[in-house]
């Protein structure tokens, strides 16, 4: 029971950093010049819940 609860805190501050780094990150960006056509496919897991697993690996 301990370990879940350790696990949700830090998947409850993963959350919280990738908030602040997406917010840090948009106004740092350069533009895009070109007119090509970019396909952004939405991964399966989101950035939190990959790092989550990355720490409660490691």
């Amino acid at each position: 029971m301990n370990s879940n609860v350790k696990l949700v805190e830090i998947f409850y501050f993963a959350g919280e950093f990738c908030n602040e780094y997406d917010q840090v990150m948009r106004g740092h960006q350069l533009e895009q010049k070109s007119e090509k056509k970019h396909r952004n496919k939405p991964s399966k897991l989101n950035d939190a819940e990959v790092i989550t697993i990355l720490i409660a690996f490691h």
